[in-house]
Order: C-alpha cells, then structure tokens, then sequence
C-alpha cells in the first residue's frame, strides 16, 4: 500500500521519546498520512539495542505507545492521550541497521478515550503489532509552555509503501 506524508506533527523539547533537547531519547519524528494515519519515523542508534544488533523490546514498546497516542492529533489538536492499556505482540527481532516505522490508526473515539492500533515496520516487514487504549487529556496549552514545536516541515520523502 502507498500512502502520501501531508505534513509533519510537533515534537516536545524534554519527552524522551520526541525530545529535541533530550540527549538520551529516541528523537523520533511524527508525521500525518493522507490516510488518516500517523507515521512515525525512528533512526535505531546502538544506546537503545536490548540483544547485539536487535533493537530492545522497551524500546520498541515506548515507539508504539507514543506513535499510537499521537495518532489523536491527526484530528483533533487537544486532547491528547494518557495510557490506559498497551498490548504488544513481538513478531520478529528489529533490526538496529534500518530506519523503522510505527504506523497507528484511530479505531474507536469515545467520549473520555479512544482507542488505536499500529505496528512497526521496515516498509517491508512487521515486525510488531499493538492496540492500546487512551484517556483523554487536555495537555496541549500546558506543553506549549514547556516547550513544543514544529520543527522544520521538511518531508524526508512524500509517499511511503507500507504493509498494511
């Protein structure tokens, strides 16, 4: 499936997942798909392996928490999610030599949470999948004045093929 990047998605200054200034974090990258899906962008580097040469399984579980909650964000700017649940199926060892994707998509949208799913991809493979439910907050006037921002829209390439 070919999917089209529409424009990149905020990342916070401190979160250790999307934090510009956080040295130690994963410093991923969010963008919109014109699906209506949210794709997120990760560069493995060898401080996050678990196994040699096998990205670690936490590390994995903290890309898809953080891609599925922000997939809210495609259509509403606040509010946000808080975890309520997160369940992983690990399928395959992911590689640290390869750029990775969480692709998430909204399922269901009640009146206090909503609910995701999503996976981790090569563009090729799977080589997990996950479906988490969120509670509704409204934090985005809060992070704003914590440090949040839209970095550079520049799309690191404008259609991507995916798996699913």
């Amino acid at each position: 499936m070919i999917d089209h990047i529409l424009q990149r998605h905020p990342n916070a200054h401190h979160c250790y997942v999307c934090g510009t200034k956080q040295e130690e974090g994963l410093h991923v990258e969010f963008y919109e798909l014109k699906s209506k899906r949210l794709l997120t962008i990760y560069h493995p580097v060898q401080e996050h392996q678990g196994y040699p040469k096998v990205l670690h399984g936490g590390v994995a579980a903290s890309l898809l928490d953080e891609g599925m909650a922000r997939v809210y964000q495609v259509f509403h700017q606040d509010p946000w999610g808080m975890t309520i649940d997160l369940n992983i199926r690990y399928l395959k060892q992911m590689p640290m030599d390869e750029t990775l994707y969480v692709v998430s998509e909204l399922t269901k949208d009640r009146s206090r949470m909503y609910e995701v799913k999503g996976y981790i991809t090569n563009g090729k493979d799977i080589y997990a999948k996950a479906t988490a439910s969120y509670i509704k907050v409204n934090v985005f006037e809060q992070l704003k004045s914590l440090g949040y921002e839209i970095l550079e829209n520049n799309l690191p390439f404008h259609e991507i093929e995916l798996p699913e």
